[in-house]
């Protein structure tokens, strides 16, 4: 769904009465997120989503400092058994291949610890980061396709996060979960995180730059995901290219007319 609205001479398209006591409302892009898997049939505990949230890939590769080859296969089989019970066995096989590699670069060098007590708990805290890791990536691919981004930046997405944009996945069957008063809400989050970076980029910083000189600013990006979706994406245009960057930089404006004619706060 693009949020960018139709202008005409009488200036930005008003949002709905509906659409404005959403934004007043200004939900956390996590519970929205956590709304539209529970709506699309996954009664599962809730997961909460981050900015900073690593990848299963990440979660992977971590493991193999406390996990040996013998472990790693029960790993690898019980926690794509609950990534498979949570509607995401569409992941085992990326999951079976890190797994994999994993264990040709343990083999020979690690200490298999599962049979003790640490190692078991190491064993039973990785099962659940790993499944935790598989859902968090499907609902940051939800939020993905269900924001108004570049799609060469949507599609790199999803390949950091190795998620289908196919109508059947899960990703996208959540992200029709989403109805428009509420992604009108994700995309005011991603529009603070755009304005922002497009004033950085204004005043010549880098991203490292930008939020290492701005603690507010860091701290929504490493905790709000739609926030770092939005300056992300407008560092990412900026390193396309010119025209790149004028066109997201006009569908913002576009969208800033709006949130102004609303008085709702597109910045901060």
């Amino acid at each position: 769904m693009s949020v960018s609205g139709v202008t005409s001479k009488q200036g930005a398209q008003p949002f709905s009465r509906e659409e404005e006591e959403a934004l007043r409302r200004d939900a956390a892009p996590s519970d929205v997120l956590a709304d539209a898997r529970r709506a699309n049939g996954d009664k599962s505990e809730k997961v909460a989503v981050r900015g900073d949230d690593p990848t299963l890939t990440k979660v992977l590769e971590a493991q193999k400092t406390h996990v040996g080859p013998g472990g790693i296969v029960e790993l690898i089989a019980t926690a794509l058994h609950g990534a498979e019970i949570a509607g995401l066995s569409h992941l085992a096989p990326e999951a079976i291949l890190a797994g994999v590699e994993l264990g040709v670069t343990l083999g020979g060098t690690a200490v298999a610890v599962v049979g003790t007590a640490a190692g078991l708990w190491h064993l039973n805290h990785a099962k659940e980061a790993m499944k935790n890791a598989a859902v968090r990536d499907v609902l940051h691919g939800a939020l993905t396709l269900k924001l108004d981004v570049p799609q060469g930046f949507r599609d790199a997405e999803m390949a950091r996060l190795k998620v289908s944009d196919a109508r059947q996945h899960p990703a996208q069957k959540i992200a029709n979960q989403i109805p428009d008063k509420r992604a009108i809400v994700l995309q005011l989050h991603c529009d603070r995180g755009m304005n922002a970076a497009r004033d950085a980029i204004g005043a010549g910083k880098s991203r490292e730059a930008f939020l290492k000189g701005d603690p507010a600013a860091s701290k929504k990006y490493a905790e709000d995901p739609a926030f770092k979706t939005g300056v992300d994406a407008m560092f990412w245009s900026k390193a396309q290219g010119p025209e790149a960057f004028a066109k997201l930089s006009t569908d913002l404006d576009a969208r800033d007319a709006r949130y102004a004619q609303a008085h709702v706060s597109y910045r901060g």
